[in-house]
């Protein structure tokens, strides 16, 4: 039976564009560095690096696992574009939209939440051996009405184990 790995990315665009400035080639995006740079799985899965640049994380030949991004504040938002590694380790990352209902707080009574129907995306892989993994995700940051800020990149690695 397989699993499924949501690693939730926190990106600090705000302090990335100030610390790096803007790039306009999305071929050839700018590195930052993974301090800015916030990876997040299941405290389960999790070995090491759960809430840094560098996570590993215990799974499965088989297995799925999910990215998604967020960016703090509301100035700016970050967006995935891109993925590229030199290993079999994991199958190539595909991207996925979804429309999907997610409760939200009702105003006049914040003990019966509300739903409200949004569209969703993710990355999703499947583990195909375990072994470490060193790859680069590209991804923009762009202002609150869609202008793109620039084009940046960061190489984690996740180490992907069998018990």
């Amino acid at each position: 039976m397989s699993d499924t790995y949501d690693v939730q990315i926190t990106i600090d665009a705000e302090t990335i564009l100030s610390k790096y400035g803007k790039s306009n080639d999305p071929n050839n995006p700018i590195n930052v560095d993974p301090q800015y740079i916030y990876m997040v799985v299941a405290a389960p899965a999790a070995v090491s690096g759960n809430g840094g640049g560098e996570l590993k994380f215990t799974a499965h030949t088989t297995d799925t696992i999910r990215w998604r991004e967020t960016t703090p504040g509301v100035n700016y938002e970050s967006i995935i574009y891109g993925f590229q590694d030199n290993a079999t380790l994991i199958s190539t990352p595909q991207l996925f939209l979804s429309t999907v209902s997610v409760p939200v707080p009702n105003p006049t009574n914040p003990l019966e939440p509300t739903e409200q129907t949004v569209s969703d995306y993710f990355w999703n892989s499947v583990v195909l051996q375990p072994g470490e993994l060193v790859y680069h995700f590209k991804f923009m940051v762009v202002d609150r009405k869609g202008g793109i800020q620039g084009y940046y990149q960061w190489d984690p690695f996740i180490s992907i184990s069998q018990n």
